[in-house]
């Protein structure tokens, strides 16, 4: 069963717990919920509780919840004679740390790829993933976000052929292709503890762990 939380029940952990409460109607938010939404979001909600449960086996690691408003930005990419702006907002922004460097934060822009759209197209006019990956990979190269002087992007796909699709559109890259690190979901939930997980990426086919 999957139970929607409403203006109410925000209030409610506002007051309660001080979380902050973002400017939604829930309650309105709710009636529009399709199914590919509850499968995105389920899909994230199961990677969050993988490295929430991982942190907590690893005592030294701590998750690092970030509790702004949902980040979004736009960059400026190039294509050919064009000019683009591209909007990015991540599915989640977190951070990795060891509790004995609190000030030494690992942050991570998560991507759950549900493969609803294609790997690439012609044009950056179009969506597709590779889209997504150029505007990471912009904002990198460009320095657009103060906050987040380094970075990586996490991608959780629907399979691991999908992953290697995902792969080969990041090498068109010639440099910061280690942004990006790529596992596919079934894979992510067999292995059990996110941290100790190899992530593929598409820096000379090497695989990694995030600790």
């Amino acid at each position: 069963m999957v139970y929607g939380i409403g203006n109410q029940g925000v209030k409610l952990l506002e007051d309660k717990f001080s979380i902050p409460r973002r400017k939604v109607d829930w309650t309105a938010k709710n009636r529009s919920v399709n199914r590919y939404f509850l499968e995105h979001t389920l899909a994230v909600a199961d990677v969050m509780i993988a490295f929430e449960m991982s942190c907590r086996r690893h005592g030294p690691m701590e998750l690092v919840n970030y509790t702004e408003e949902v980040l979004h930005w736009a960059v400026q990419v190039k294509q050919r004679a064009a000019t683009f702006a591209i909007g990015v907002v991540p599915d989640r922004v977190f951070g990795l740390r060891r509790k004995e460097s609190p000030n030494e934060i690992a942050w991570f822009f998560l991507e759950v790829d549900r493969a609803t759209m294609p790997v690439e197209r012609r044009s950056l006019r179009q969506t597709s993933f590779a889209r997504k990956l150029v505007a990471y990979h912009a904002t990198w190269l460009q320095k657009v976000l103060k906050a987040f002087p380094r970075f990586r992007v996490l991608t959780v796909a629907t399979s691991a052929e999908r992953v290697t699709h995902l792969i080969e559109a990041c090498r068109q890259f010639e440099r910061g292709q280690g942004l990006f690190l790529f596992i596919d979901l079934g894979s992510l939930l067999a292995h059990g503890d996110i941290l100790t997980l190899h992530w593929r990426s598409c820096h000379g086919g090497k695989s990694e762990t995030l600790t």
